[in-house]
């Protein structure tokens, strides 16, 4: 059985709202939050910046999908 971890602030993440997490075919894990995209690899967070959407004054990310060449797919209200 798979061990079940909390992750958040203390272990690196910006935030403690997780909105989605994305496990990568090719090895990272994409974690969604409440103030950005994170890649989450061998035990470490890392943040990753989006240039916000053209006219877009407030945005949140939501979901992560991964297209079949690796690629990672952002949605965003």
């Amino acid at each position: 059985v798979p061990a079940v971890r909390n992750v958040g602030r203390a272990e690196g993440l910006p935030t403690d709202g997780v909105l989605s997490v994305l496990p990568s075919t090719h090895g990272p894990l994409w974690v969604a939050t409440s103030l950005g995209l994170v890649r989450w690899a061998d035990g470490a967070a890392v943040s990753v910046p989006i240039p916000v959407p053209a006219g877009e004054l407030s945005w949140r990310l939501r979901n992560l999908a991964e297209h079949p060449d690796g690629s990672l797919w952002l949605g965003w209200n």
